[in-house]
C-alpha cells in the first residue's frame, strides 16, 4: 500500500526515503482509523503521550529489527491521555496523517488525537 523510493537529496547532502502512497492510503489521510500494534517508547519514562507505534514487537521493530520505515508511526495522544509500555499489542484509534511530499522529516505516517482502547 506504499512504495519507498530512495533517493539523493542534496540540500541535507545524504540518501533519504519518500513514501509513494497508494490509492487506499491516501483515502486514509485526515479521517479516523483503528490499529492494532506496539508502543515504542521515545523517553524512559513509564507513561507516554507521544510515542511510535509498530506493526511488531520492539524487538522487530523498524528502528530495533529487521522491518522497513512503512511499519511504524508516531502518535500523539489526546490531551491528558497516556500510554504504558507493555510487550503486548494494543489497539488504538486516532486521526490518521501521511507525511507531505516535499517533506523530509518524520515517519511516513502519524496519528494524532489519539486514545489507548484496549
Amino acid at each position: 500500500m506504499v512504495q519507498v523510493e530512495k533517493e539523493f537529496d542534496p540540500t541535507i547532502g545524504m540518501e533519504i526515503i519518500r513514501p509513494d502512497f497508494g490509492p487506499l492510503i491516501e483515502k486514509l489521510n485526515g479521517r479516523e482509523v483503528t490499529v492494532r500494534g506496539y508502543v515504542i517508547p521515545l523517553t524512559g519514562k513509564r507513561k507516554q503521550s507521544q510515542f511510535l507505534f509498530s506493526a511488531y514487537p520492539y524487538s522487530q521493530c523498524f528502528f530495533c529489527g529487521q522491518a522497513g520505515p512503512e511499519t511504524a508511526m508516531e502518535v500523539f495522544l489526546k490531551e491528558g491521555e497516556s500510554a504504558t509500555y507493555q510487550e503486548e499489542a494494543v489497539l488504538i484509534k486516532g486521526i490518521m496523517r501521511l507525511r507531505s511530499t516535499g517533506d523530509i522529516n518524520g515517519l511516513f505516517y502519524s496519528l494524532h488525537e489519539a486514545e489507548v482502547l484496549q
